[in-house]
């Protein structure tokens, strides 16, 4: 065997090996840019144990909570990287906190239509199509959390669930390049109305009532 093939495995064993997962062993590689805000994964790889959930990204952070293997979660925040990890913070019911990556299994859209539709019944009418719609913008305090508990930044909407159900991933017209997701509600919000939050609060007044296209791409 020639010295460069014996360096070229010994790289690729070394690859698998120092992504090995908290509680040691080789890690299961999962396709990080399938892992998203809004997007829903399944735990995975803990080996039956428990994945700890923290308060914030990175091992130094304290334990507030656990999610057992199986159990579906949304992706609320990241990426963000510390200690060899990719970290998502993400939400189960009540539960929250960030986890690594390499337990998370990103659902495709096949596979959560197929899981969902039971329990869910049809889409609404609008999913999948584009519409005519009138957006507005507001700003929140840093920090602020949204109607399903996610922290508002840029790509978040407020939607009336009615007309697109929350965890919806859309596309605005004059946004191009950005996937915002429809994860608040609002008072005013009702019907074809979509509210962008913008991190800045005189923007957002200047906003004012714009008509646009937005094509929803899921729920």
């Amino acid at each position: 065997m020639s010295r460069l093939l014996v360096a070229a495995t010994a790289l690729a064993v070394l690859a698998i090996y120092t992504a090995a997962p908290l509680g040691g062993g080789p890690a299961r590689a999962w396709a990080q840019d399938e892992l998203a805000v809004g997007r829903i994964a399944v735990v995975a790889s803990t080996e039956g144990d428990v994945l700890r959930l923290r308060g914030g990204a990175g091992l130094s952070h304290p334990v507030q909570g656990s999610v057992r293997e199986g159990t579906r979660v949304q992706v609320a925040e990241g990426p963000q990287t510390a200690d060899g990890h990719v970290w998502f913070r993400v939400t189960a019911g009540s539960t929250s906190g960030w986890a690594s990556s390499r337990y998370l299994n990103a659902l495709n859209d096949r596979a959560l239509q197929a899981a969902t539709s039971a329990a869910r019944g049809p889409l609404p009418p609008n999913s999948g199509r584009t519409v005519q719609v009138r957006v507005t913008a507001y700003s929140l305090g840093a920090g602020a959390r949204t109607a399903t508990g996610t922290t508002a930044r840029f790509g978040t909407v407020a939607v009336d669930p009615q007309f697109i159900p929350l965890g919806s991933r859309l596309l605005i017209s004059g946004f191009e390049g950005t996937v915002f997701v429809a994860e608040d509600t609002g008072g005013g919000v009702r019907g074809n109305l979509i509210d962008v939050w913008l991190d800045d609060p005189t923007a957002a007044g200047r906003f004012g009532t714009q008509n646009r296209s937005v094509t929803i791409l899921d729920r």
